[in-house]
């Protein structure tokens, strides 16, 4: 009897050896799902990055020229001037404010929020969680 409460321990540390081997490579490979997951966000927001720095630069050019437009409004109204000034200005102020508009827009489309989420590696590490508890239970 002694020895059959030896053979069960030896079994149990087999198993727990196992189980623990397995839980190291099931934690590696979740590991690397994250990693490749953050680095594919990574490299979405490096393009994203260069977009919004361009949609800036013309949201800024555009008030830049709404600011001449509006200065040579003023300028008009109180010089006796043609408003050839403030029209230009006024024409290319909604210009550049298009193309900056624009440019937000597709940014928008391109990178949300919710797209920065692991979500791959959270289904799989809820699909995990289902696993341990049936096999707990």
């Amino acid at each position: 009897m002694n020895h059959a409460h030896h053979t069960d321990d030896r079994g149990i540390a087999a198993v727990v050896l196992q189980l623990k081997t397995e839980l190291a490579e099931i934690l590696h490979t979740r590991f690397q799902i994250l990693k490749t997951e953050l680095k594919e966000k990574l490299d979405l927001s490096k393009t994203a990055l260069p977009l919004l720095a361009g949609a800036l630069v013309f949201l800024f050019g555009g008030f830049a020229a709404l600011t001449f437009a509006l200065i040579a409004l003023v300028h008009a109204a109180l010089v006796d001037n043609p408003f050839s000034w403030a029209i230009g200005g006024t024409i290319v102020a909604f210009l550049y404010l298009v193309l900056g508009l624009a440019g937000l827009l597709w940014l928008k489309r391109v990178v949300r929020p919710a797209d920065m989420i692991p979500t791959r590696t959270l289904k799989v590490l809820k699909q995990d969680q289902t696993w341990l508890e049936k096999e707990v239970a």
